[in-house]
This record gives C-alpha cells, sequence and structure tokens, in this order.
C-alpha cells in the first residue's frame, strides 16, 4: 500500500509543477510569493482531484485529513525538486514544443536584467 501512496505522490509532484509552472507562464506572474502560494494551491487541488477519481489512496481515517496530508507532502517535495536547473529545463523544453506561444525565453532575459 505505501509503495502505491509513494508512486501516486511522485506523479502527482510532477503534475502539479507542470501545472503551476504553465499557470505561471500564461499569467506571466513574477511574484516569488504569488509563486509559492499557486504551488500549494494547486498541490492540495491536485491531491484532491486524484483522490475523487480513485487514483490516490488514503491510508488513515478520516480520508480528508489523509488528502491534506499528501498534498502537503506534494507541495513539499515539489518546492524541493523545483530548485534544481534541470527540472526548469525540463519546463523550459516542453514549453517551447508549444512554439513558446504562452512564453518566450526573451521576456525572462529582460526580468532577469
Amino acid at each position: 500500500m505505501e509503495n502505491l501512496v509513494w508512486t501516486a505522490i511522485i506523479a502527482l509532484v510532477a503534475i502539479a509543477g507542470t501545472l503551476t509552472d504553465f499557470f505561471k507562464r500564461l499569467f506571466k506572474v513574477d511574484k516569488k510569493w504569488f509563486n509559492e502560494i499557486l504551488f500549494i494551491v494547486v498541490s492540495f487541488g491536485t491531491a484532491f482531484i486524484a483522490w475523487i477519481i480513485g487514483y490516490l489512496p488514503t491510508f488513515f481515517s478520516p480520508d480528508w485529513a489523509c488528502v491534506l496530508f499528501e498534498g502537503l507532502t506534494i507541495a513539499v517535495l515539489g518546492t524541493w525538486t523545483y530548485s534544481f536547473d534541470f527540472v526548469k529545463k525540463i519546463y523550459d523544453f516542453i514549453f517551447s514544443i508549444i512554439d513558446g506561444k504562452y512564453y518566450s525565453k526573451k521576456d525572462e532575459e529582460k526580468k532577469e536584467e
């Protein structure tokens, strides 16, 4: 059972990170505190949706408290993994496939200056 929960959480970390990066690039949000809040909200939302459709099992009662714990775990692990540069490069590659429709490298270079 624990292996199933950890596998689901790892997959949901990737999904929550990709969704958060998509929303950040779509709305061009550059405030760090807002991005962190957005990631936490997306992490909890992803956990609840995965629980509702039956993808994320619970391992203690009440179920909603377990899902909150799993959402917190997704948020913490996702924040930790996003700090690595290769993860950011993967997101850049994914969103460059979209043909830069929602994001361009020039916008990020202007922010750094």
